[in-house]
């Protein structure tokens, strides 16, 4: 670790605890001028050292000082900032060696924000820190030796939204593409095994950099946490920034353009090393010669930063996911002033990326939904940041194995094959090309996977783009061998690096008794799903014994068939398969025969029908009870082929699944461009989306995450091309597709007479308009056939039938074939167990249409109990019962040409009574009396915690007569030569419990006369100390405390702990 040494200060104690959960912290609001610091100026970029003992940590064993004693923020601190802290939170999520990473809110100074400001701090074991204050452009360094300094950085007109501080990216290094046989395109997104979508950066510093700040890796890392944090804060779900690795180069550079687009050639060695996705230069600067404080690309994965800032990253980085400054009123993806505040991209304020559903705490909105919303950018685009490499450092809880490392040259259009084996349990797998020493970017590379043989052009499982340096990741690969091949275009290619790597989990992510599979779509589009085998595995990849499974129960099989137990008996040839009209979604239930845990599920289709009833569509359910909550714990699709699969399980905590949203045109003539968008997605939790495209018949499109574009091929007869977008927010998936019609040129001759204004068809009709023929559907006149409101395919509900260009000669046209309007699938996600008196939420979100069709809802729930529903959503209050009732929920979805109806069970729990608790017996009364005297004792403050009615038995002892009344006990004191004690004991019930309490009455002997004996008599004038003993009415008595006047009688004489003045001390001898 650097250091840094700093003027000698008086030493502050450090105090520094080993979990560092008692630390506490406080970010700035503002600086103010202190009377007892020593500072500095710093000329460069207005930044003002300030020494001096900010913040106080516990060292590992010390004694925890009182609360008030010595806060964490100091009193200098406070003087400086008018701020303080009273709360920390250690951050798990942010981890670097053995950093630890603590946040802290401010108070003291009022906030522009409903929560309270924030600043972050990473820390070793031996008390050294870097601590960032971004609302108030600060940074706390702290060292081991407890010296401590702040920097303060004099933003002015740093991040004045009208300067330019970003550069347009050229193009030139693209997120890696990945590319399946079927023509699947999506990025390479690195996901860790809670389904967040992970951005990898590379921290570098110039030697002056890192010795100014003192810990470079500490500022890298608490500038981490501080992005992720106002991700949080922005409403931004399922983006991880995660710190892989820092390098520290020799020379400094000046903040300018120049130097960001160096920034690729200076850390060239640290990105080799460990594949990032963004690279954050921070150096000091160069006054004179800064143009900002930082530079990044827009968008890009390149920044430099001026190391003095707090903040400047943060804002560099919002260039970089695609955001710009203040809103000129074009699009959504710009920063946000609300008049009060400025969030990162524009003034950078607050910790706050836009947001429209995020306000201040006078309720004022911190975005616009049509002009400023980079909370929409950063989730439209993280998956395409998280693709610009892909990550070589392991992820959370995995391992790594090196399974390929060769150097590579290629000659032009040479192609080069390796044989890699996949190892048992492999998670992920991850190829790289990289430069080499001696590498001149020439040639353009591609990458091509293949399982069990050599990949071609035509024949692979999976494939690159093409580029100079290219990347290609799998997810839950299949072990065993595969085949890599690299090639290149016409030029040569020199001294390339090509790696692989295999990385496993360390331990099981899933556990349960219980495990249901359901497939919820088909590859080939039909109704039928079959099985050869299921399988689970463990994080080694070892498969789980399934000697003691069994098969539940299924949603159907075929007639004669074991109902499900082909699909678990080890023979491939064997299969379950659904029943003849059965329709999704499918489903097997299976004992596991005892609790177990599991990593992977493996499913082989069926191999003797080709595609037949292969699975695409799933989602994976663990459980502890057959009845109980299920846990879904996978949710995906599988390659459209006949390799057995594997799917990684975890707990999701799914929640909704995200909404996919296409539009573009849905016709187009040979040459036009045509745009898909898909940005309009959405996802209910806020999560990041990644975007998978596909279409079909197959088609070449450019494809940029949310948007894909291409130009429409010449064709000679009408084409219509499905185009299906698979959007997935890391934990479930949904599809959505779009279909357009391309238009085959027009023949010249007419075949069938011209439409006419005034002309009346009937069903059947064919005539032709503007080298196009349509068929009426029914009666019409006057309206005119080819506009999109008056004609679409069937179910479309449009008059007119589109028959595609005439044909010449006079020939009959030929109708392109119309395909099937295809049923809806109907899927309701909630609740399946509920409590008497809670609110039921069942959500149809999930349901979908084959063609994209607009589709109705209807609900009806047996037996029969008042809910509210619209649309995909409905509720009811689950009743109360006095055993468990069983409420079958119905949803019925329409397309306007076909229906399903799929049932949701939700047992209703019965309500079961509170339990008794004890009541609480009380009992007030005399503990003295004389003989002679009445005494009552009182039970009447004696409560039972539910209002139950109580019951009161006494019993005494010794013996004695006495009388009860209700809670009420009364008896004359009997009079003895001596004292007598007697033990009440109350028996209180409140009909299921019984609780005793006891109440001693100390009887008096009956002596009046003082014997001779009795010496020290009290006197009324007398005045008497602690432990001083007299004697009244033939008794002694000893004082507890100074007295005078206070006679011994029963009101001032009683056992310890009665607060009476005097002790009963015996009769006098």
């Amino acid at each position: 670790m650097s250091s840094f040494r700093l003027t000698a200060l008086s030493r502050a104690t450090r105090l520094w605890g080993a979990s560092l959960g008692a630390a506490l912290l406080l970010p700035l609001g503002g600086m103010a001028q202190a009377d007892v610091v020593q500072h500095s100026p710093d000329a460069a970029l207005g930044a003002t050292v300030i020494q001096g003992h900010f913040i106080n940590l516990q060292l590992p064993g010390a004694r925890a000082m009182p609360f008030g004693a010595a806060e964490t923020g100091t009193e200098q601190l406070q003087q400086v900032t008018g701020m303080r802290i009273r709360s920390l939170i250690a951050q798990q999520d942010d981890t670097f060696k053995d950093l630890r990473v603590m946040t802290g809110q401010l108070e003291g100074r009022a906030r522009t924000l409903s929560a309270p400001g924030e600043m972050t701090l990473a820390a070793r074991p031996d008390g050294s820190f870097i601590a960032l204050l971004p609302d108030a452009n600060a940074i706390i360094r702290g060292d081991a030796n407890g010296q401590q300094s702040m920097i303060h950085f004099d933003a002015g007109a740093a991040f004045d939204p009208s300067s330019v501080d970003y550069i347009a990216d050229d193009g030139s290094e693209t997120p890696a593409l990945k590319e399946s046989q079927s023509g699947l395109r999506s990025f390479q997104v690195n996901r860790n095994v809670q389904g967040e979508t992970v951005i990898d950066l590379l921290a570098g510093f110039s030697q002056a950099a890192a010795d100014y700040i003192g810990d470079h890796e500490a500022y890298a890392l608490v500038q981490v946490a501080s992005v992720n944090r106002a991700l949080q804060q922005s409403k931004v779900q399922g983006v991880r920034l995660r710190l892989v690795g820092t390098q520290v180069v020799t020379q400094d550079a000046p903040i300018t353009r120049t130097s960001l687009s160096q920034v690729r050639n200076v850390f060239a060695e640290g990105m080799r090393r460990y594949s990032p996705d963004v690279v954050a230069s921070f150096v000091m600067g160069t006054p004179g010669q800064d143009t900002a404080v930082g530079w990044g690309n827009m968008p890009g994965r390149y920044t430099i930063n001026s190391i003095k800032s707090a903040t400047v990253f943060r804002h560099e980085l919002g260039h970089n996911i695609g955001g710009n400054h203040c809103s000129d009123g074009k699009s959504y993806r710009f920063g946000y002033n609300n008049g009060r505040v400025g969030t990162i991209l524009c003034g950078n304020h607050v910790g706050y990326f836009s947001n429209p559903d995020v306000k201040d705490s006078r309720g004022v909105p911190l975005g616009n939904a049509d002009t400023a919303n980079m909370a929409r950018v950063w989730r439209e685009n993280a998956a395409r940041m998280s693709a610009y490499s892909p990550s070589v450092v392991p992820l959370e809880q995995e391992q790594g194995t090196s399974i390929l490392s060769q150097k590579v040259s290629l000659a032009s259009g040479q192609t080069r094959y390796f044989p890699v084996d996949v190892p048992e349990g492999t998670r992920r797998l991850v190829f790289t090309v990289v430069d080499g020493e001696l590498t001149e970017k020439a040639g353009q590379i591609q990458l091509l996977l293949k399982r069990g043989a050599q990949p071609s052009g035509s024949s692979y499982d999976y494939r690159s783009a093409r580029n100079h340096n290219v990347s290609l990741g799998v997810n839950d690969p299949q072990p065993g061998r595969w085949y890599l091949a690299i090639n290149t275009d016409n030029r040569a290619t020199q001294d390339q690096v090509l790696e692989g790597h295999a990385y496993g989990l360390t331990q099981d992510t899933a556990q349960g008794r219980y495990l249901k599979f359901v497939a919820t779509s088909a590859v080939d589009g039909k109704d039928n799903a079959s099985v050869a085998e299921l399988l689970l595995v463990d994080a080694k990849g070892k498969a789980l014994p399934r000697d003691s499974w069994k098969v539940m129960s299924t949603s159907s099989a075929v007639p004669g068939a074991a109902v499900g137990n082909h699909a678990i008996d080890g023979n491939p040839n064997s299969y379950w398969s659904t029943a003849a009209g059965a329709r999704y979604p499918h489903e097997i239930l299976i004992d596991l025969g005892a609790d177990s845990r599991f990593s992977q599920l493996h499913y082989l289709p069926r191999q003797d029908a080709g595609l037949s009833g292969n699975i695409k569509g799933y989602q994976v359910y663990g459980s502890n009870s057959a009845n109980g909550a299920w846990t879904l714990l996978a949710d995906g699709e599988f390659s459209a082929d006949n390799d057995i699969k594997a799917a990684s399980l975890k707990p999701v905590n799914a929640g909704q699944p995200p909404v996919a949203v296409i539009s573009g045109k849905t016709e187009a003539n040979a040459g036009d461009k045509i745009v898909l968008d898909a940005s309009a997605s959405s996802d209910p939790q806020g999560n990041a989306l990644n975007f998978a495209w596909e279409a079909s018949p197959r088609l070449d499109f450019d494809f940029d995450g949310a948007r894909i574009s291409f130009t429409a091929p010449e064709l000679q007869s009408d084409t219509r091309y499905r185009f299906t977008l698979t959007l997935s927010n890391g934990k479930q998936s949904s599809t959505r597709t779009h279909e357009v019609l391309i238009k085959g040129k027009a023949a010249d001759a007419s075949c069938k007479p011209e439409w006419t204004l005034r002309g009346t068809y009937v069903g059947n009709d064919v005539v032709q308009w503007k080298g196009r023929q349509y068929q009426a559907r029914w009666w019409t006149s006057g309206t005119e056939p080819g506009l999109a409101s008056t004609t679409g395919p069937d179910g479309a509900g449009k008059v007119w039938r589109d028959l595609g260009p005439c044909q010449s000669e006079g020939e009959k046209p030929v109708e392109p074939p119309v395909e099937e309007v295809k049923p809806p699938v109907a899927v309701i996600g909630g609740a399946s167990e509920a409590k008497s008196g809670e609110t039921v939420y069942l959500d149809a979100t999930g349901s979908s249409d084959p063609a994209g069709l607009k589709l109705s809802y209807s609900w009806s729930i047996s037996p029969n109990v008042a809910f509210d529903a619209a649309g995909h959503l409905m509720k009811f209050v689950a009743p109360k019962a006095e055993q468990d009732v069983t409420y079958n929920v119905s949803l019925t979805v329409n397309n306007g040409k076909h229906s399903a109806t799929r049932t949701h069970q939700v047992k209703v729990l019965a309500e079961k009574p509170a339990p008794v608790k004890p009541p609480l017996a009380s009992i007030a009364g005399a503990s003295q009396a004389k003989g002679g005297e009445t005494v009552t004792l009182d039970a009447a403050g004696s409560s039972d915690p539910a209002g139950l009615a109580l019951s009161y038995q006494w019993t005494v002892t010794p013996s004695v007569a006495f009388q009860v009344s209700g809670s009420k006990l009364t008896f004359v004191a009997p009079k003895s030569d001596k004292d007598i004690s007697y033990r009440f004991t109350l028996n209180l019930g409140n009909g299921s419990h019984t609780v005793s309490r006891d109440h001693s009455v100390t009887v008096l002997a009956d002596i009046v006369e003082t014997p001779a004996g009795c010496l020290g008599a009290w006197s009324r004038q007398g005045t008497y100390l602690a432990n001083d003993k007299v004697s009244h009415n033939g008794r002694y008595y000893i004082a507890r405390w100074w007295t005078k006047g206070n006679e011994p009688s029963a009101a001032t004489v009683g056992g310890e702990g009665s607060g009476k003045v005097w002790r009963d001390a015996g009769a006098c001898n």
